[in-house]
C-alpha cells in the first residue's frame, strides 16, 4: 500500500524560504493587518521600498501598484506629475 503514495510538496514556508530567504518564508510579506502603513521612514536617503514588504498588500498586482507609486514618489520630487 505505501508504494503507491506520491508526496507533493509546493510552496510551502519552507519551499518560499529556501528559494528566496523571506522572513519565515512569507510568500507576502509582512503580516497583513487593517491600518498597516506603507513604510517610508527607514534612514536610508533615497531609497524607496515597493512590493510586499514595503506597502500593503500580496501578489503582482498590489507589488506592481507598489512600485508604480514609488516611481510617482520618485518622479513627483523632480517635478514630474504623474496619474497614480
Amino acid at each position: 500500500m505505501t508504494n503507491n503514495i506520491v508526496v507533493i510538496d509546493t510552496a510551502t514556508p519552507e519551499t518560499l524560504l529556501k528559494h528566496t530567504c523571506n522572513y519565515h518564508g512569507s510568500a507576502f510579506g509582512w503580516k497583513q493587518t487593517p491600518g498597516f502603513r506603507s513604510i517610508k521612514e527607514h534612514g536610508i536617503k533615497n531609497l524607496y521600498l515597493a512590493g510586499h514588504w514595503g506597502d500593503m498588500g500580496g501578489g503582482v498586482l498590489a507589488a506592481a501598484y507598489s512600485g508604480a507609486k514609488a516611481a510617482g514618489e520618485i518622479l513627483a520630487k523632480e517635478g514630474i506629475q504623474i496619474g497614480i
